[in-house]
Order: structure tokens, then sequence, then C-alpha cells
């Protein structure tokens, strides 16, 4: 009789308050089997309801941080939840038009029982893309959950919600302290200074690329001017390898320089956030044509118009990986250095590893790109895969310093042989 008690309620309070909204809350929470759950045990209420006595539908949304933000079952990736919903509500009598709001939303970090392991950066990232897309599908209002510190009943038997605050609660294995803060909470304050005060109801999703690319790009408006959202989620792309990263272009742009603000602190974890406002990296991209083209590595990142007359540090491409045998001399590779932004900018170049170098190790950029050649000295190297950092900084850009990830992998020697055509026949 949870109707009859919905009406009831519903009829007391419209009394003490006629203004007051009243949610129908609480249908949860994890993709496994959501639908068949919600049809079991939801959707009757809603027809015993028959279209009244709620003004908003309330559900919760959890999960890991792996995609799950995506409102579809995890089982079944065909089946949107939110869909599933609304058709219901319609079925029942109530309004297309009904608000549907999220009071409890989130993920965690850690290993819950009966979850695999997460990290600060996977909660991170995924609590502001479980922010962007369910209100991209209509969803009115999003809360975090259980709230900003971690613990749920008896946080000493680490279940799932012991773990999906943003604040440590001080308990357990790998606990930092009381109120040491995760990753994701200076990524929940990034993302309100960033977008709070936007116009929700002009959010657009530009690009999904659930089932294609797993590229992501929106549009709301702030202050009268178009701000963006984009991400990738790398973890679905086969064959992603750490320093990874994928392009995005946003269009219709009228500024000449666009800037992108990733959302998650450079640290590995919220406890190495030194210093919140160089925290996150800021990288500058020029506008040709009316449209800029942003490189996606692993954060999410806010993209916004910015009018500046500064230099702008600016690289292609963003990672590079070779090949080669030992005992055998490996090809050099290039890469390209250039001002995105306004006057002369003075550059230097450095490595972090002594088979890789770069020359030149400096330059000068006033607008035009000019070609490093990128050496491997392979001599001495046995097989296996290496990895080294070319980092470019630059004293008076806006962005940077920037990194140009090296992946080098070296197979055992072989047999090199040069083939010559004699006669009509091979001469190896």
């Amino acid at each position: 009789n949870f109707a009859v008690l919905q009406e009831s309620t519903y009829d007391a309070i419209k009394v003490a308050d006629p203004s007051a909204k009243v949610l129908l809350a609480g249908m949860g929470s994890f993709p496994e089997g959501y639908t068949n759950s919600f049809d079991t045990a939801f959707e009757p209420i809603l027809r015993d309801l028959a279209g009244s006595h709620v003004d908003i539908f309330d559900f919760h949304w959890y999960g890991t941080a792996s995609g799950d933000y995506h409102l579809r079952e995890s089982t079944r990736s065909s089946v949107e939840v939110l869909s599933h919903i609304r058709s219901a509500l319609a079925s029942d009598g109530f309004p297309s038009d009904l608000p549907i709001w999220m009071t409890e939303n989130g993920s965690y970090t850690g290993m819950p029982v009966g979850f695999t392991n997460q990290t600060e950066r996977q909660q991170a990232l995924d609590c502001f893309k479980r922010y962007i897309y369910p209100l991209s599908r209509g969803v009115q209002r999003v809360f975090l959950a259980w709230g900003l510190m971690e613990g749920y009943g008896n946080p000493a038997d680490n279940g799932y919600f012991d773990n999906t605050g943003i604040l440590y609660d001080g308990i357990g294995a790998g606990d930092p302290g009381l109120g040491v803060r995760k990753l994701a909470y200076y990524t929940y304050k990034k993302m309100t200074e960033e977008l709070e005060g936007a116009d929700w109801s002009t959010l657009t999703n530009l690009h999904d690329g659930v089932a294609t690319d797993y590229l992501y790009l929106f549009r709301v408006t702030k202050d009268g001017a178009p701000v963006h959202v984009a991400w990738w989620d790398y973890f679905r792309e086969a064959g992603y390898t750490n320093g990874s990263n994928k392009t995005i272009t946003v269009s219709n742009l009228t500024n000449a320089v666009v800037r992108a603000i990733a959302v998650v602190p450079l640290a590995s974890a919220g406890s190495g956030v030194q210093d919140y406002a160089t925290a996150f990296q800021t990288t500058e991209y020029p506008v040709i044509a009316g449209a800029a083209s942003i490189v996606l590595g692993v954060d999410p990142v806010v993209i916004r118009a910015t009018s500046t007359v500064h230099a702008v540090l600016a690289r292609d491409p963003a990672s590079l990986t070779q090949s080669g045998q030992v005992e055998t001399p490996v090809g050099d590779q290039a890469i390209h250095v250039w001002n995105a932004g306004a006057g002369a900018m003075d550059y230097d170049i450095t490595t972090d590893q002594p088979w890789l170098t770069v020359s030149p190790s400096s330059g000068t950029s006033s607008g035009s790109a000019t070609r490093h050649t990128v050496s491997y000295a392979t001599s001495g190297l046995n097989t296996g895969t290496y990895t080294g950092t070319i980092t470019l900084t630059a004293t008076n850009s806006e962005a940077g310093p920037l990194a140009v990830n090296v992946n080098l992998v070296m197979a055992a020697a072989g047999l090199w042989r040069d083939a010559v055509d004699v006669s009509g026949g091979w001469k190896w």
C-alpha cells in the first residue's frame, strides 16, 4: 500500500504548503537488472497512483567508474534506464514533462567488498560525467551521495557506500586519514567554479560516442557565452595504452583561442594537491576557420573562449611510438612546436631518458612551427618496452609545460636481409 502512503502524505504536505513539491523517491540503485527491479517493485506503485500525487520522480544511480554514468543496464547495454522510466511514467498517466531528479548518484574509491579496485582519478572523472551526462538527458537535478564524507552504517565492514564519499573517513586499510580530500573533491569544486550559473536548459549533446568513437562533446550557455565540455571514455578503447589520446573538433567558435581546463588535478591523489590554483592542466588551442581541435586524454575538460594576447605553447603530436631491433639503429622521428598565441615565445625541450634526445633542444616561435628531430640511442638496450617523456616549457606561455609521451619497443635481434633483383631472380 505504498501508493496510499504517497497519496496521504502528498495531500498533507499540500495542505501545509501548497507551493511545496513532493517527490516519489528512491528507486535504486545499481545498473545490474535495474529495469526488472523497477518493473517488479516500483512500476505497480506508479500504476496505482495513476498519474497523480507526484510532482517530481526521483531515482538513484550508482555502479562503477567504467561507463555506468551512461544510465544503461550493465548486463544489457542496449537498455536505457531513463527511457524505460519515462515510458512507464507515460503509460501510467504522468505528464511527459514530469521533472526527474537523481538525489543519489556516485561511485567509489578503493576496493569495497564485492567490487574491483578503483583509483581516486577514476572516481573523480566519473563524478564529473555523472553530472553532465544525466543533465544532458533531461534530468533536472543531480545530487552526490552519500554525502561528502565516506561512511555508511558500519564503516568497518568496507561496503560499497563506505567508499563513495569525496573525503576519507579515516577507517580501513589504506585510508590516509579523517578528512583527507580525494581528487573528486577538487573535481567537484572545479566543476562548480566553471559551470555554476549556466543555463542548463541550453545543455546540448553535440557528440555522443557511446557506440562509436567513445568521444563526447556538450555545449551549455553561461553568462551569454557558450561553454563546451568534452571527454573520451578511454577505458572502452580497444588497445588503449597509458598516455594515448584522441582529438575532437569544436566548431562554430568566434574567438581566436580557446582554453581547455582539465577537471581532475594533475596529482595522483588528493593528498598530493598542494596549490589548488595550479593543480589543473590548462591548454590553449588556436581557432582556425571557426574550429579548434582539442586533444583529449584521460581527464574531461571544460572549454572556454579566451581573449588571450599572450604566448601559448603548442606541440604536435602528443605522443610517439617507435619500434626496432636490438643491435640495430632505430630511425628518427619528429615533433613540431609553435606559439599558438601572440608575440614571441622562447621554449626549451628536455627528456627524462638517456636513450631519448631531441634536436634542437630549444627554439623561438612567433606563430610558425619548428621541426625538432627525435632520436633514439638504442645501443645497449635489451628487448622490451621503454617509456620516456619529452617535456616542453616556455616561461612566457599561458599553457604548459606540455609533454610528449614516448613508447619505444625493442624486439630481439633478427637477420636483416637486402634483396637485389638479378636477371629476373632474387639474390639474398
